[in-house]
């Protein structure tokens, strides 16, 4: 009890500077200083595995001590961000001030972002306890197992997502919509890309990377990772339509049909405990709302720019599900079964090169290939330059 009152202490601090980091970060991607946000995001996380590891050499509660650590780099990272921002960004210097249109505005948009957040935290922890409740701490366990893993993956891959949001904001206030299309279409192929890329080895491994990770692997541990990176794989496919959504600044409709939605697949997974003994039944439902998820916000995504719904299906999420399902088949039928670590890597590395293969030739357009090659030449000739 000691330790959850001083974690709690440090989790309420924490808290309060990641929402006062907010704005600073926000500025940071908005100027499309992608550099800075990565080298600190870097540094965060290298401070992270720093504390973990002094952890081991001191005596004294590691639970609390963790807690406190955690705190105090979220206070210095918060101060590194405001630091570059006013070294920067003449925005960031601020003054009190009270501009009712501006607020009123802003209140509201918060408000249905936040109705948003209770929303998903609701399905996400709901179901946690419900687990709890229903089947214990094994389930419990390897859903903690699965969870690790999918967070690990989706902070490799977040960053490209976070990355494309700039411009379709920019963009959308310009008014250029066949340019937010552009953006949206294949930022939303690289985000799945990327994130496949770790995806399908990781499920094709999934009982060898976790006897080679854990000592005791728990039961069901395989199967919950699966589900929980197919999910988050699913999500993929509308990346960013959420932002242009955003962008609008009229989310009064989106959220309530997306978060009521939402409440009534939480109500299905509750219905389903009792009805069940499934132990994977809860997150069948779960994935079918991230399916309907999916489609909702296409489907507003592309209302909002007048963009062809069926256009995307067909030229994004079609081609982007076939590359995939070749690679996964053409890896699963073609490449050695696993034996030991050096045949775990080599499937690993033919994997995500046939991938990388089928991404191009299949996912990629011709016009889409053209760009992403260009930009990305540009990227490196502006780096060279620099140099």
């Amino acid at each position: 009890m000691t330790a959850a009152f001083w974690v709690f202490q440090f989790s309420v601090v924490t808290m309060i500077v990641n929402t006062m980091s907010i704005p600073y970060n926000a500025m940071v991607i908005a100027m499309e200083r992608m550099g800075a946000f990565a080298y600190i995001d870097v540094l965060n996380t290298f401070l992270k595995l720093c504390a973990v590891i002094v952890l081991k050499y001191l005596s004294w509660d590691k639970l609390i001590l963790y807690a406190l650590f955690i705190m105090l780099i979220q206070i210095l990272t918060r101060y590194i961000y405001t630091f570059y921002c006013s070294r920067n960004f003449c925005e960031a210097k601020y003054h009190f001030c009270w501009n009712q249109a501006i607020v009123k505005r802003m209140l509201g948009f918060s408000f249905w972002t936040v109705f948003s957040s209770v929303a998903t935290m609701l399905m996400t922890n709901g179901m946690s306890i419900l687990y709890n409740k229903f089947y214990g701490v094994i389930a419990n366990a390897a859903i903690g197992i699965g969870n690790q893993v999918m967070m690990a993956v989706r902070k490799l891959t977040g960053n490209m997502s976070i990355s494309f949001a700039p411009q379709i904001v920019k963009r959308y206030s310009e008014g250029d919509f066949t340019k937010v299309s552009i953006v949206w279409t294949i930022g939303s192929k690289c985000t799945f890309f990327l994130f496949s890329l770790f995806t399908i080895p990781i499920v094709m491994n999934a009982s060898y990377i976790l006897d080679l990770w854990l000592d005791k692997v728990p039961l069901y541990a395989p199967e919950f990772m699966t589900l929980l990176l197919i999910e988050n794989l699913t999500r993929c496919f509308s990346s960013n339509a959420s932002t242009i959504v955003r962008a609008t600044g009229k989310i009064r409709n989106y959220e309530l049909i997306s978060n009521g939605v939402r409440l009534v697949f939480f109500t299905l997974v509750v219905i389903g405990f009792f009805v069940s003994d499934n132990i994977f039944m809860g997150f069948y439902i779960y994935i079918g709302n991230t399916v309907f998820q999916m489609i909702y916000n296409v489907y507003i995504g592309c209302k909002s720019i007048n963009y062809c719904i069926r256009k995307y299906y067909l030229n994004n999420i079609a081609l982007m599900a076939l590359s995939t399902g070749i690679t996964a088949v053409i890896s699963y039928l073609l490449l050695p079964e696993i034996m030991n670590i050096l045949s775990f890597i080599l499937h690993v590395i033919s994997t995500m090169c046939i991938l990388i293969v089928t991404f191009c030739l299949i996912s990629l357009l011709p016009d889409e290939r053209k760009y992403l090659f260009k930009t990305l030449q540009g990227v490196l000739v502006k780096k060279y330059n620099h140099k």
